[in-house]
């Protein structure tokens, strides 16, 4: 085989391989099924095709730079958790999440800047895959009412089955609360939806089912942040609409449903909302934000290093160590103030272009960043703020900035 045709072998490869990694992010709960690992076959793979199609189009020193500097800022980290005395398994733990979505992060932008219509076509099959796990959930809930099975047994033995632990609570009947690693990505979805259709050439029958899967999905998931922002997200999208009969059928049609399941909705949120919930969920992060000052405090400029955590206030047994509910001050623990000044430098160098461009109005450009902060304001919850799927949150931003 030539040099040109393994050229244009990987250039045929590129697209399929991309969806097929970005539909693994989202869909899977976690990389492996039955011993394998899909999501870094898919990586490794994709790494390979993605990197001279990169070299071919780079028309900036800024993008060989990032490629540069951000593994040294790896490094250094790395080697403050060793010189730490913190276990060699967990610092390499958290550098890999940290690895997965700083190359994720590229990838999606080779992606965007080397395709044809590539940030349009990302964002199209992210809110299909995003649909699609919310339909899974659906069935997740048919499937307990057929077989008499609880949601939270269904959930568990998904769980067995990819090694992972997903949160899930049983509410009467069939009715259950599911987490999904994707749920981020919802208040996007439903922004893009209700804003953009247009742009996006979603067909009116194919938004109203997507909004509905997905609103639906968000009111079954565990975090009480989603609501807030999904309802957020929902109302900044109608702001910037062109609104058309669609949306105020839909509006009247959400309204009907509010009406006419009240009952049952308002069980859904009295029982997240429990005392027993709440404590359970709540008095964990309250420990742990102290033990976490404490933490920073320690070594406020550089901090513990990557895979290091407060030895004295430690996450459930089956979670990572350094996967505090809590991110946003776990991770000031772990990189100091230095450490998340270059994070933040690197996530807004990665948007510029969503805030900078002139093809969108100053309004929208807030908008879209108040959307960027209240993503970042869940990492006080949840720790999503650092991983591959976060990775397509970013780029769903970059893409929504320029559209």
């Amino acid at each position: 085989m030539t040099l040109q045709q393994i050229e244009n072998t990987f250039a045929k490869s590129f697209q399929p391989l991309f969806f097929a990694y970005i539909a693994s992010l989202i869909i899977l709960p976690t990389g492996s099924l039955f011993g394998v690992n899909i999501k870094v076959v898919l990586f490794l793979l994709l790494l390979v095709v993605a990197f001279p199609r990169f070299v071919k189009n780079a028309d900036n020193m800024g993008q060989i730079a990032a490629l540069l500097v951000l593994p040294m800022f790896l490094i250094i980290w790395f080697s403050i958790g060793v010189i730490g005395g913190f276990e060699l398994s967990s610092i390499l733990l958290e550098t890999r999440d940290f690895l997965t979505a700083f190359v994720s992060c590229w990838l999606i932008g080779v992606f965007i800047s080397t395709v044809d219509g590539g940030g349009l076509k990302f964002l199209v099959f992210v809110i299909k895959c995003v649909a699609f796990t919310s339909v899974l959930k659906v069935l997740i809930l048919l499937y307990s009412a057929y077989s008499g099975v609880a949601v939270s047994d269904i959930i568990e033995r998904i769980s067995e089955l990819f090694g992972i632990h997903l949160m899930s609570i049983d509410i009467e009947g069939v009715i259950g609360r599911i987490l999904w690693v994707s749920d981020i990505l919802i208040p996007f979805c439903i922004f893009a939806l209700c804003g953009l259709r247009k742009v996006l050439n979603i067909s009116e029958m194919k938004t109203f089912i997507f909004l509905n899967l997905m609103v639906f999905s968000s009111l079954l998931t565990f975090s009480r942040y989603l609501w807030p922002f999904t309802l957020f997200a929902m109302a900044l999208g109608f702001l910037i609409a062109k609104w058309e009969k669609f949306h105020w059928f839909y509006v009247a049609t959400l309204a009907s449903i509010v009406v006419y399941k009240f009952d049952s909705l308002l069980l859904v949120v009295a029982t997240r909302y429990s005392d027993s919930l709440v404590d359970f969920s709540d008095k964990p992060r309250e420990y742990q934000a102290i033990a976490l000052n404490k933490f920073f405090w320690q070594a406020p400029l550089f901090g513990h290093g990557l895979g290091s955590y407060a030895w004295w206030e430690i996450r459930g047994m089956w979670e990572l160590k350094y996967a505090y509910e809590n991110q946003i001050k776990a991770l000031a623990g772990q990189m100091g103030i230095v450490g998340l000044a270059i994070l933040l430098t690197a996530m807004l160098l990665y948007l510029r272009k969503s805030f900078v461009s002139k093809r969108t109005s100053t309004g929208y450009k807030i908008i879209l960043f108040s959307m960027l902060v209240m993503f970042i304001v869940g990492g006080y919850y949840n720790p999503q703020l650092i991983s591959s799927t976060a990775a397509v949150v970013y780029g769903v931003i970059r893409v929504l900035g320029d559209l």
